[in-house]
C-alpha cells in the first residue's frame, strides 16, 4: 500500500516508494467513518430503531470492531448484499456477538470466508445513545481509538472521496473502502490551507511528481506583428507536455526550448492548425517558454493557454491568458474597411514588401508603428473615411502590381508618399 501525507507547507513530490507511514493509520485505520440513527430491518432478527454501520471488506482476512459506549446489543457479521439500497444480507451470513448481554468497551473479533465482501455491525440505540464509538480494523487486537481523517471532517480534494454511508428506513446505503484512480501513473495532489490530510491509495501505483509551470505574458509587439512572450521556466523532470487553446483564433505558438524555437501552431484562413510539435518531450533542467504572435488580424484576440502532461487529458501543468492587439498599419485598416480577406494578396503583398526592403527603413518603421495609429483614429473621425480608405486601396493595388514585377523601388516609393501625406493631413507631430 502506497501511503501518501498531503503537508500545509505545499507540495508534495510523488515518486514510486512509499513516503511515509502516517500516525492515523499506525495499528491499522478505522474503517468506519461515522454512525447514523435510523429504522431498518436486522437480518435475523425484526426490529424497529437501531443503530448501525457497514464497510466493504477484504476475503479471508480478520477484523476486530471494538465500541466503547454502553448499549444492551452489539453484533457483527460478514456476508453479502444486494446491489442498491440494503436491508438484509443475502444468503447465510455468519454472525459474531449476542444480542441480548450488555456491552460496554468491549471487541468482537471475525475472519471473513472467501466470498464474504461486507462486515455490518448492529448495536441498539434503546435509550437513544448519541455518543457512540465504534471502530473496526485489520487484526484480533483493537487498538486505541483515534477518530480517522474522514471523522474529523477534512474536505478533501475532489479527487479523494470521504465514505457516505447513511441508515435510512429503506435500508443502508454502502460506498466503497477505497478509492481507485483510473489514470494513478499520471496523479498529481496539491495541499491547500492549514489542513494535513491522509488518503489511501490502490496499491502497486507509480506516481510522477505534480509541478505548475507560473507562466507570466508580456507584450513584445514588433513593428510587423502582434507577440506575447512568457517568461521561462525550468522543467523539473523528464516528461512530456501538450499545448492546447480555449479559442481558434488566427495566430501562431511557439515552443521555446533552451533558446530554440519548434512552431506548435500555424495561421491558417479564419484560424490555426497544430503542427506535429503540439505535444513535445521535454528533459529535466530545460529551460522553456512559450511566445505566441500573429500578423494577420485586424481585430483584438483573446484567448488561453494550456499546457498538459502527455496529452489533452493529462494533469495541467499551466494556463495563462494572453491579449494580442491588432496590428493597426495603413493597409491592415484599409483590408477590414473592405471585408476583405486577412491573408489575401494586399497584405501578402505588404508583407513581401516589408521583408525586401525593410531593412533599409528601419528608423521610418519604428516611427509608422506608433503613427499608424494615430492616423487610423483620424481616419475613423473623418467625415471622409471612404475617400481616405481608397486612398490606401489605390496605392496598395498598385503595389501588388508592382511586387509580382519585382519593381521594389516604385513600391517603396508610393508607400512612403502615402504616409507622409497622411501623417502631415492628419497633424501627427
Amino acid at each position: 500500500m502506497k501511503i501518501a501525507r498531503l503537508r500545509n507547507k505545499g507540495e508534495l513530490e510523488l515518486k514510486n516508494e512509499i513516503i511515509e507511514y502516517p500516525s492515523e493509520l499506525a495499528g491499522n485505520r478505522n474503517l468506519f467513518t461515522g454512525l447514523y440513527t435510523g429504522h431498518a430491518n436486522h437480518p435475523n432478527y425484526n426490529i424497529n430503531n437501531w443503530t448501525g454501520a457497514v464497510v466493504k471488506i477484504k476475503p479471508n482476512t480478520t477484523y476486530t470492531v471494538k465500541r466503547w459506549s454502553d448499549s444492551n446489543r452489539f453484533q457483527v457479521m460478514t456476508g453479502n448484499l444486494d446491489n442498491g439500497i440494503y436491508a438484509k444480507m443475502t444468503g447465510t451470513p455468519q454472525v459474531v456477538g449476542d444480542y441480548n448481554e450488555n456491552h460496554v468497551d468491549v471487541s468482537l473479533t471475525i475472519t471473513s470466508r472467501e466470498d464474504d465482501e461486507y462486515l455490518v455491525a448492529y448495536l441498539s440505540n434503546q435509550g437513544h445513545f448519541e455518543d457512540i464509538l465504534l471502530k473496526v480494523e485489520e487484526g484480533n487486537k483493537a487498538t486505541q481509538y483515534t477518530p480517522s481523517p474522514e471523522e474529523l471532517g477534512l474536505d478533501y480534494p475532489d479527487f479523494i472521496k470521504k465514505f457516505n454511508q447513511k441508515i435510512h428506513p429503506e435500508g443502508i446505503f454502502l460506498t466503497p473502502e477505497i478509492i481507485e484512480f483510473p489514470d494513478a501513473d499520471s496523479f498529481g495532489i496539491r495541499a491547500f490551507g492549514d489542513m494535513t490530510m491522509v488518503s489511501e491509495l490502490i496499491e502497486d501505483c507509480s506516481f510522477k511528481e505534480w509541478f505548475w509551470l507560473d507562466f507570466v505574458p508580456y507584450d513584445e509587439s514588433t513593428s510587423s506583428s502582434s507577440k506575447v512572450r512568457v517568461n521561462s521556466q525550468i522543467i523539473p523532470y523528464d516528461c512530456t507536455l501538450h499545448m492546447s487553446l480555449v479559442g481558434n483564433q488566427q495566430h501562431e505558438c511557439y515552443w521555446y526550448i533552451n533558446g530554440k524555437s519548434l512552431r506548435a501552431r500555424k495561421m491558417i484562413t479564419g484560424g490555426g492548425e497544430w503542427t506535429d510539435n503540439q505535444s513535445i518531450s521535454i528533459s529535466a533542467g530545460d529551460e522553456l517558454y512559450i511566445e505566441v504572435s500573429t500578423t494577420l488580424t485586424t481585430t483584438t484576440i483573446e484567448d488561453t493557454l494550456i499546457l498538459r502532461l502527455d496529452d489533452e487529458n493529462g494533469i495541467k501543468v499551466a494556463e495563462f491568458d494572453f491579449v494580442l492587439e491588432p496590428t493597426c498599419y495603413l493597409t491592415t485598416a484599409m483590408v477590414g474597411y473592405f471585408n476583405k480577406a486577412d491573408d489575401g494578396i494586399e497584405l501578402t503583398a505588404m508583407r513581401e514588401l516589408r521583408s525586401h526592403s525593410g531593412y533599409k527603413y528601419q528608423d521610418v518603421l519604428e516611427e509608422y508603428a506608433q503613427i499608424s495609429p494615430i492616423i487610423i483614429r483620424g481616419i475613423e473621425q473623418s467625415e471622409d473615411r471612404d475617400y481616405y480608405y481608397n486612398m490606401i486601396k489605390d496605392v496598395v493595388d498598385n503595389i501588388v502590381i508592382w511586387g509580382a514585377n519585382e519593381e521594389w523601388e516604385k513600391a517603396e516609393t508610393a508607400y512612403l508618399d502615402l504616409y507622409y501625406y497622411l501623417k502631415e493631413r492628419f497633424e501627427v507631430v
